[in-house]
């Protein structure tokens, strides 16, 4: 009988284990929260420098991740649009 208590503990132990890393996971590259239900906001992540901006609510929406962007923890901080139409132009031009 006691080893049916231990694979029990092991089995609840490696499911909290899992759901840990689950929810961990899904907290990398969320977009930003401090907008109203439908506003013109534009913010830039301080940690990996990735930008969004845009029509939030009703779109159009535009994302320019950078490559640590995927498994960054966005502080994502709200910028003008001007500043925000600089770094668009430096993304897109060609290096």
């Amino acid at each position: 009988m006691l080893g049916w208590k231990v694979l029990g503990i092991l089995l609840a132990g490696l499911g909290l284990v899992g759901y840990g890393y689950w929810m961990l996971r899904g907290r990398y590259d969320r977009p930003p929260s401090q907008h109203l239900m439908i506003e013109r906001a534009f913010f830039k992540c301080d940690r990996c420098a990735g930008f969004q901006g845009g029509n939030y609510g009703k779109g159009p929406l535009e994302y320019f991740p950078t490559p640590p962007s995927r498994k960054c923890r966005h502080a994502w901080v709200r910028i003008p649009e001007d500043e925000f139409k600089k770094l668009k132009a430096s993304a897109a031009a060609p290096r």
